[in-house]
């Protein structure tokens, strides 16, 4: 098998406003990452038809009932200290070697 060519970013993947935007010069900058085949995902417009909407709905009324306003606090509640453990394992889940204490 051999090498896959590059051929620049996959911009049939990314949103119309991504697309639209890209070319701005605070979005241009992915450009400068030295691998060809990097994406910078330090900016994004996110397809939302790919957002679980009824999903998040849910599970945000399930945090903001058992923690209150410490949800929102940078440090999180009780349950900011499981996000490594339930990262680690859906990682697991797809064969991706990975320990909590890795995230």
């Amino acid at each position: 098998m051999g090498q896959r060519e590059s051929t620049g970013p996959p911009t049939r993947l990314f949103s119309e406003t991504t697309r639209a935007t890209m070319d701005n010069s605070g979005y241009g900058s992915w450009r400068s990452i030295s691998d060809p085949d990097a994406v910078s995902l330090s900016f994004g417009f996110p397809f939302p038809a790919s957002f679980p909407n009824d999903e998040l709905v849910t599970a945000a009324e399930a945090l903001f009932d058992a923690e209150g306003d410490r949800a929102l606090q940078y440090s999180g509640g009780e349950y900011a200290s499981r996000l490594p453990a339930i990262v680690a394992e859906r990682a697991r889940d797809r064969r991706i070697d990975c320990r909590d204490e890795q995230v």
